[in-house]
């Protein structure tokens, strides 16, 4: 189910900081040595992985010619990359970036769970 990732571009990673209410933030990752990686910028999402680590990155998809479609989840905590060496690899993934805002950060999720479903689209095609 992880290869999934793989075929969409756009996840979403929620966490939920203090045991209260998730909170999901959209990101662009990437499978890397079995687990996930995604950049972000100085912020509140930065923050919130660094002091909650456990997040679930959930990534949705669908295929129209075969007319499939795909849920993923992948559960673990979340780590920062602070080495060098693990900073430059990461630099190296095709994580592309969206915006002109900075991107500095790398965050690295070991899954400790991964679940997921494949289906048959019913009736006409999704819109793209």
């Amino acid at each position: 189910m992880a290869e999934l990732i793989l075929a969409v571009y756009l996840e979403k990673v929620v966490q939920d900081p203090a045991g209260h209410e998730s909170r999901g933030c959209r990101v662009n990752a990437v499978v890397d040595a079995g687990t996930v990686v995604f950049r972000t910028g100085e912020g509140t999402k930065l923050a919130a992985v660094t002091i909650a680590r456990q997040v679930a990155v959930d990534a949705d998809g669908y295929d129209a010619g075969r007319r499939e479609a795909w849920s993923v989840v992948v559960a673990g905590n979340a780590v920062r990359l602070d080495n060098f060496d693990e900073i430059n690899q990461a630099d190296e993934l095709p994580l592309p970036a969206w915006t002109t805002h900075p991107k500095q950060w790398f965050v690295r999720v070991p899954p400790s769970r991964v679940s997921g479903r494949r289906f048959t689209i019913a009736g006409a095609a999704p819109d793209e």
